[in-house]
């Protein structure tokens, strides 16, 4: 079995045509800096719309997280305001020595739907079933975009908003360095569809804890991983 610094050699071994197209992306390097978007921990299921704490289950997700990124150099660690996301932050920050800085522009995405309804329900009742189901298809194509809900959800203009000024403000802070930011699934998700140049704002949904890397310099961002979850050996 081979040890974690000659497994690190292997992920970092050269590559003979990398030249060929190393202009074109950002690579980690003393003048990157990298970003760590992770999601949160499990919560329980009947807590939709409270703030609920990690239940035991998230814990162990958390702490799990926090012993694989132990052996990372971490400069800086930020959360949403929401317990969740705090909670898991604080797994992460402690094995550093660091606090945990809220950022209240990394929250949940604001949320008016009608409680107990389904995605499918809300659209029906908001605009006809003729309109309604027209726009739950459309999502199902591939085409998940928040402003199909209307005034139900808040708009992907907003959203992205205030998201992306928020990683501003953190690669700002490091330059050069590495900062984790836990937030939620639909905050991570459109910040990465910005990033990819893609109109949907959920191009992927993000894990629990799962861990998406953002490269930034100047003003250029690329992502480098999505949606992995290293700290429970899979992929």
């Amino acid at each position: 079995m081979a040890t974690p610094e000659r497994l690190q050699e292997l992920a970092n071994a050269s590559e003979p045509r990398i030249q060929l197209v190393a202009p074109f992306f950002l690579w980690p390097g003393p003048d990157v800096t990298e970003i760590l978007l992770i999601r949160h921990a499990q919560v329980s299921e009947g807590s939709i719309g409270e703030d609920p704490s990690l239940t035991d289950l998230g814990r162990e997700q958390a702490e799990a997280l926090a012993a694989y990124l132990a052996t990372m150099r971490i400069d800086g660690v930020y959360a949403s305001p929401s317990n969740r996301a705090r909670e898991t932050a604080a797994a992460v920050a402690g094995r550093h020595g660091l606090g945990v800085e809220v950022i209240a522009a990394l929250d949940d995405l604001h949320n008016s739907m009608p409680r107990g309804a389904t995605p499918l329900e809300a659209l029906v009742q908001t605009f006809g079933e003729e309109e309604g189901n027209r726009r739950y298809e459309a999502m199902v194509r591939g085409g998940w975009s928040l402003d199909l809900f209307g005034g139900l959800l808040e708009s992907s203009a907003s959203l992205r908003g205030r998201v992306i000024a928020a990683v501003d403000a953190v690669v700002a802070s490091h330059p050069g360095e590495r900062a984790v930011v836990v937030s939620h699934g639909p905050p991570i998700a459109a910040y990465a569809g910005h990033v990819l140049g893609s109109p949907a704002d959920f191009a992927y949904y993000p894990r629990l804890t799962s861990i998406t890397l953002v490269l930034a310099k100047g003003d250029r961002r690329q992502t480098h991983v999505l949606n992995a979850t290293p700290h429970f050996g899979c992929l």
